[in-house]
């Protein structure tokens, strides 16, 4: 599968994920499917218990917005926007495909924070106006 392809994969599986069309989604993910979320030391060693998280997941009224998704030599990155009604979350995600379909996942998730900048470094930034 070439780069454009594997690009497309994961962009399909992140619109998938936003329509809440679980077993779709899940149908893109290989049998040994593992995905890690380094900074939460969480492994989930499946892409059924992968897909369990997902639909189990407790946010209200949430969305997903593919903010980028990159090819590179290692396989895809993506970042990608997920809000709910009660704040909002940034993912970056490394994904590897083989045989079309996601083997593997490296996720990191950090909650955005939308707060002062502290004045040590106030003099030297300015808001981030898009996203």
């Amino acid at each position: 599968m070439n780069h454009d392809n594997q690009k497309a994969l994961v962009e399909r599986f992140w619109r998938l994920m936003e329509a809440r069309e679980w077993l779709d989604a899940r149908a893109l993910l290989a049998p040994d499917f593992v995905a890690d979320w380094p900074q939460m030391n969480e492994r989930f060693p499946s892409p059924d218990a992968f897909m369990a998280m997902n639909e189990a997941h407790p946010a209200p009224n949430w969305h997903i917005v593919s903010v980028s998704v990159q090819t590179t030599e290692q396989g895809i990155v993506a970042e990608v926007l997920v809000t709910n009604d009660g704040g909002a979350d940034f993912a970056v995600g490394f994904y590897e495909v083989r045989d079309d379909l996601i083997t593997r996942a490296r996720e990191f998730w950090i909650e955005r924070r939308i707060e002062p900048t502290p004045s040590w470094r106030a003099a030297w930034t300015e808001p981030i106006t898009k996203s």
